[in-house]
């Protein structure tokens, strides 16, 4: 009996020996957690790692204020949701200054910027038609159904995923010695979305400067009085 006794308290000992040495995660592993759960939309691990409000991070119909009554716009904000999901990273070195770490990421995903700089452009032009006729509220919700369509087509058609952007992730060590992420950046966000906000910029330049140089030639093209 007191040598079962014994062989339970040196296990015991040595449980206790292993837990206190195990060290916590270093800043790239938690970054790691974090974007992989992000991906996943796994809540859990978030809440385990992440600084922010986790429900940000949710990219559901709820969270989305996506309901059954918009139906088309609800599977276009899907189409989106599930390809933004998929984009590829690659952590660089992190960079460790006291409690603060800073997680250089590369992400690869697809050209968004470019399906909404098409979405808007038909937008755009869609709005001038409407500007000069008299179409009825119906005829208003059929054009809302069809540019959501639109978008969702210019979405699916989003078919190569070599779009890359520059982000950083930010990671604090809280009291437990233990590393969180910081919440997610508007930057790191863009990021996510292969800066897709640079990419429409540059995209709507591009078209609305067309427009400009065509309307130019239009009126050159008119006979002088």
């Amino acid at each position: 009996m007191k040598k079962a006794l014994a062989l339970f308290l040196a296990v015991l000992m040595v449980l206790s020996l292993a837990a206190c040495g195990k060290k916590a995660p270093a800043p790239a592993d938690v970054a790691g957690y974090v974007l992989d759960a992000f991906k996943k939309q796994d809540a859990e691990t978030l809440k385990k790692y992440y600084a922010g409000n986790v429900d940000d991070l949710a990219m559901e119909d709820e969270a989305l204020g996506l309901d059954e009554s918009d139906p088309e716009m609800k599977a276009a904000a899907q189409a989106l949701m599930d390809k933004a999901l998929s984009f590829d990273y690659k952590l660089g070195e992190a960079k460790v200054d006291g409690d603060k770490a800073t997680v250089p990421v590369t992400f690869t995903t697809y050209h968004f910027g470019e399906a909404f700089a098409g979405y808007f452009a038909e937008v755009f032009s869609s709005a001038l038609m409407q500007a000069f006729s008299e179409e009825s509220e119906s005829s208003q919700e059929d054009l809302e159904k069809e540019m959501a369509a639109k978008l969702k087509t210019l979405i699916d058609g989003l078919d190569k995923k070599d779009a890359t952007a520059q982000g950083e992730l930010t990671l604090t060590k809280n009291s437990s010695g233990e590393w969180i992420a910081d919440e997610f950046t508007e930057e790191l966000v863009d990021a996510v979305f292969g800066n897709m906000s640079a990419e429409m910029e540059s995209a709507m330049g591009d078209l609305f400067s067309g427009w400009v140089d065509e309307a130019e030639d239009e009126a050159e093209d008119e006979p002088q009085p």
